[in-house]
């Protein structure tokens, strides 16, 4: 049998890596994807992207954990077939259920090893731009004094 050898090649920085992440984890937290948080409970340290084709044919969600992406799909496999309305079509609604509903299994499934409390880790360079130093805060004499400064 022939032997292949994957090639691997950094395509962007850790920090873009990371930029596109935050990005992702706030449609979640925030975003077109919000659902997967409060209609399906899904507290785990999480990203995603909702979408939506021309004429409302097709509803997409991929999703990242820090272990896992995978995606949804909904839609027709014929061009002509499309949803006839936007609200039923999009990525939100029709393929944001689906993944949904299958990373709660995911998380049911102790055997997969897949746990809520996984998280992102945060490149060094963030953390080094995070360090805080030890300050001490005196209590002003005065109320007249806290503004002395200022």
């Amino acid at each position: 049998l022939e032997q292949f050898s994957p090639r691997m090649t950094e395509v962007f920085s850790q920090e873009t890596a990371y930029k596109m992440q935050t990005m992702l984890r706030a449609v979640i937290n925030e975003g077109t994807g919000v659902r997967v948080r409060l209609r399906y409970n899904i507290k785990a340290d999480m990203g995603g992207k909702t979408g939506t084709t021309q004429n409302n044919s097709d509803g997409w969600f991929m999703g990242i954990t820090p272990r896992l992406v995978s995606g949804a799909w909904g839609g027709g496999e014929d061009r002509d077939i499309h949803f006839d309305h936007m609200s039923d079509g999009q990525g939100a609604n029709i393929a944001l259920p689906i993944y949904a509903l299958y990373m709660n299994k995911v998380y049911a499934d102790t055997t997969l090893g897949y746990l809520q409390t996984d998280s992102f880790a945060i490149p060094e360079m963030y953390l080094k731009q995070c360090e805080v130093k030890e300050t001490q805060w005196e209590e002003p004499e005065s109320m007249e004094a806290m503004f002395d400064n200022l």
